[in-house]
């Protein structure tokens, strides 16, 4: 398995958006190992949900390249956007629904069998659903590539 980190470094986020959307190739699966969102500026203790969720469009934003974690390993052939603008269509509820404190920010590192799997030409989010103030937000996915 090929491993691959996309982030999102300190973008001002005023209301509920999609941080990071990974796309699947077709001929390929892939395993989101990792996640995180976190914040800076703020010193508040301020309650905060964290999703990752399915899509059946994909939204727009800023393309991002994945960042290989070993480096012999061949470029990504899944895409990667983040900062999105326009807003995927949302599939069923989400696959993970996390609380979190912004002063800790949020890391879900799930146990192997708790991994969650994106389908060939499947689209899998990384999203903040509410969000009670403006904030500078960073995002991280690693995901595998299987396949």
């Amino acid at each position: 398995m090929r491993r691959y980190s996309v982030q999102m470094n300190g973008i001002s986020v005023a209301a509920a958006k999609t941080l990071i959307r990974i796309t699947a190739p077709a001929t390929m699966v892939l395993l989101l190992l990792r996640a995180k969102i976190t914040q800076s500026g703020s010193v508040t203790s301020t309650q905060a949900r964290g999703t990752i969720q399915r899509a059946s469009t994909a939204g727009t934003g800023t393309a991002e390249t994945p960042e290989k974690l070993e480096s012999g390993d061949p470029v990504a052939t899944f895409t990667a956007i983040t900062d999105l603008t326009a807003e995927p269509t949302l599939t069923g509820d989400p696959i993970l629904d996390e609380g979190f404190n912004w002063l800790n920010g949020m890391l879900w590192v799930p146990a192997p069998e708790e991994r969650i799997w994106v389908p060939p030409s499947g689209i899998a989010l990384l999203r903040l659903p509410t969000l009670g103030a403006t904030m500078t937000v960073s995002a991280e996915i690693i995901l595998g590539e299987v396949g």
